[in-house]
C-alpha cells in the first residue's frame, strides 16, 4: 500500500458491525490513543505541523475542516497540548 493522507475505510459486507480504517503513512509520527485517551507521538521534529485527529464515532476533531488537520507547534523538549475535545468544537 502506498502513503495516504485520509485513512482508508474497510468493512465487510456479510457483518456491518465490522469496520475499521487504516492509516497508511510516509513518516512515523501518528499515535493510537489509550484507554484513557492520552496518546505520545515521539520524536516528531521542532517545528510547525497539522494534527489530524479522528475518532471512530465523532470523526474529525473540528468537525469537516479537521480533515485537514490544525495548526500546531512542536518545541524543544516536547509540547502538552492539553486536553483535545472531540466533535465541532
Amino acid at each position: 500500500m502506498s502513503a495516504q493522507r485520509l485513512p482508508l475505510p474497510v468493512e465487510c459486507n456479510l457483518h456491518g458491525w465490522m469496520k475499521g480504517r487504516i492509516g497508511v503513512f510516509n513518516h512515523p509520527y501518528f499515535a493510537v490513543t489509550d484507554a484513557d485517551g492520552a496518546f505520545e507521538i515521539k520524536d516528531a521534529p521542532v517545528g510547525k505541523h497539522q494534527l489530524m485527529v479522528y475518532h471512530e464515532e465523532i470523526g474529525y476533531r473540528l468537525g469537516k475542516k479537521g480533515k485537514d488537520g490544525e495548526a500546531i507547534v512542536i518545541n524543544a523538549g516536547g509540547t502538552d497540548l492539553g486536553e483535545l475535545t472531540m466533535g465541532g468544537k
